[in-house]
């Protein structure tokens, strides 16, 4: 009995609806938007009832008397939504400002009380996932090793020219001596092995490597004495000078550390080979990083005559390294055009420069590999596709994405990392001495990077360095910081 006329709610509740049906939602999420039987079940009734309305007009209390009952759920219901739409936008626009206020630095991330899932952030894949087998004459030709064929040693002219002249020097009674660096996997020993076979050839040569790290006087002797197989190291000079020839020393970089008093091993050896030079010709190799600090604290480039780099080498050179293994297989190739989502990622002009999808592949090889063949090699063999046919199908580049993974090393991680690759490898108590602090926090802090896959055991010594794979990403890290 005190029900309002129903006139009067049929048409509140028509044009209430209506309006809600017509108000557009204010956020794009499926949280704020009618539920499907709900707004099926009101179109229905509003269809319903403009039939009856055009097809009898008599009727019509008739029919708003027998559907009062389901409008009026509809308007309860209609109520309740909004009820929840409203509390759902201030939930979302307060958790909107809150992470505003924390990136802006008004809020501290300790106000983030939401539980996160989250996992270590690890070193982008340079290379894609392929479980294909990939025939054994070609990972043959592919094999990641110091060349000895002169055949396949490509872009090195200039730097065997370089040794030839030097060896001129040494044979006509003149002072020489050669200092050799590049990064690591530069081919530094490739060079090596090719000129020892082809320019030493009938040269007495006596090659060895550091391996222990030195760092002491005594030391080096000691290591020398047992390389020219003397029991004692008081004749060491005598011996060297007796025997002459050729004297090769690789892996430089482990004969000193970077603190006070740890440079005496590699006085020593400068030492030594000032007194000996007149009758030997010595080659020392050191990866770049390394001379860079020696540079520094020693001039150590000042003591040679003739100081070589085996820099990386450029793209086209790449290419004929690479398809010359690849063509003594046999096997024909095709190369991948770019996905339609990789050209919407690039610009107009890189379009225009990747038509040719052959040397769009070997442009990016060579900026991925940073010209180094170690690196290139590897790259090459991991965007194998799929061997089919006769034919090696090559994948294409995908842009990598390390700012994740950079944001997430502090500067500690970063001090760690350079004087790494200044040493060539470290051990944790090493590590703990360069920067006076606990062999404990080292162990730590090397495990870490070993999990993020930037750090790897050494495999013949102790000690960690870095991946081959990470050398790039860490190098222009470090470069960024004004660490290299």
């Amino acid at each position: 009995a005190n029900e309002e006329p129903s006139g009067t709610l049929v048409s509140d509740s028509i044009n209430n609806a209506i309006g809600l049906l017509q108000t557009p939602s204010p956020v794009n999420d499926a949280t704020f938007q009618i539920e499907p039987l709900l707004e099926t079940y009101i179109k229905n009734v509003f269809l319903e009832f403009r039939e009856r309305l055009g097809r009898d007009r008599i009727g019509l209390l008739k029919f708003l008397f027998q559907r009062k009952g389901a409008i009026k759920e509809t308007i309860h219901e209609l109520n309740e939504k909004s009820q929840n739409w409203a509390e759902d936008l201030q939930v979302w626009g307060e958790d909107k400002i809150f992470e505003l206020a924390e990136r802006i630095g008004w809020l501290g991330q300790e106000s983030n009380l939401k539980p996160l899932a989250t996992k270590r952030v690890v070193l982008p894949d340079m290379e894609p996932e392929n479980d294909i087998t990939i025939p054994r004459i070609y990972r043959r030709l592919f094999e990641i090793s110091p060349l000895s064929d002169l055949r396949f040693l490509m872009g090195r002219d200039d730097e065997m020219d370089n040794f030839r002249e030097a060896r001129s020097f040494w044979k006509s009674g003149r002072t020489a001596a050669v200092l050799l660096s590049g990064h690591r996997g530069s081919g530094k020993s490739s060079l090596l092995n090719c000129v020892e076979s082809e320019i030493f050839a009938d040269d007495t040569v006596t090659r060895f490597e550091a391996g222990e790290r030195l760092t002491t006087a005594e030391g080096l002797h000691n290591f020398l004495a047992e390389k020219y197989e003397l029991e004692n190291p008081d004749k060491l000079i005598e011996t060297i000078r007796e025997r002459g020839g050729v004297v090769i020393l690789e892996e430089v970089e482990r004969i000193y550390l970077r603190v006070v008093g740890g440079f005496h091993a590699l006085d020593a050896l400068l030492d030594v080979i000032a007194k000996t030079q007149e009758s030997c010709l010595w080659v020392l190799a050191i990866n770049e990083t390394a001379l860079r600090l020696l540079q520094r604290v020693r001039f150590l480039s000042g003591r040679f005559s003739h100081r070589i780099r085996a820099s990386g080498v450029d793209g086209e050179t790449l290419m004929q390294a690479i398809m010359l293994r690849h063509d003594l297989s046999g096997f024909k190739i095709k190369f991948d055009k770019p996905s339609s989502s990789d050209e919407k990622s690039t610009h107009l002009f890189t379009k225009w420069m990747n038509k040719d999808p052959e040397k769009a592949f070997f442009r990016q090889l060579g900026q991925r590999s940073r010209g180094v063949f170690r690196t290139a090699l590897e790259l090459w063999m991991g965007h194998i596709r799929i061997i089919e046919g006769g034919y090696l199908f090559m994948s294409v580049f995908h842009n990598l994405d390390t700012q994740p993974l950079m944001e997430e090393l502090g500067q500690s991680d970063f001090f760690t990392l350079a004087a790494i690759l200044q040493h060539g490898s470290l051990t944790p108590e090493q590590l703990a001495t360069i920067f006076s602090t606990s062999i404990k926090s080292k162990e730590t802090q090397l495990d870490e990077l070993v999990g993020r896959e930037l750090l790897e055991p050494e495999n013949s010594r102790p000690g960690f360095r870095v991946r081959p794979e990470a050398m790039p990403v860490v190098k222009e890290a470090l470069f960024r910081k004004n660490l290299l």
